[in-house]
């Protein structure tokens, strides 16, 4: 019978331990390249000899599916899965432009009417294909 859900601290911390004994008895430095490996061009790589040993012998005494191990280990050690929270720098402030140009659409759609709508620059938001411009 195997588990569902969410995981136990207990099983991550046998998880953990599983893989640092792998490691360890193979003499293994670099586990980041090992779960993510690269080919000669630059891309990843589907499989390697090392991933399915280590896999098998992380999944030694936990009740869950090859699969499911698998996946957990690519959670626990992927680095962009800890980025954290967005911080203010990160959101960046749409133009004034864009932000009139988008209500002006809005509102004309809102009262059906045929309103002239300048055209945007190529750097501001495009018009949505629902609200037409009409040329004098």
């Amino acid at each position: 019978m195997f588990y569902k859900g969410r995981w136990a601290t207990h099983e991550k911390a046998k998880l953990r331990a599983n893989i640092d004994k792998f490691c360890s008895d193979n003499k293994i430095t670099d586990l980041q390249g090992l779960i993510f490996p690269e080919g000669e061009s630059g891309r990843r790589k589907r499989t390697t000899e090392g991933q399915k040993e280590l896999y098998k012998a992380a999944a030694a005494g936990i009740m869950r599916p090859i699969f499911n191990v698998y996946r957990q280990v690519l959670r626990m050690y992927d680095e962009s899965n800890k980025q954290g929270r967005f911080v203010a720098e990160d959101v960046r402030e749409p133009p004034l432009e864009a932000f009139l140009f988008a209500f002006l659409a809005g509102l004309c759609g809102l009262l059906g009417q045929q309103v002239f709508v300048p055209l945007p620059a190529p750097s501001i938001l495009p018009l949505p294909a629902t609200h037409a411009t009409i040329l004098p």
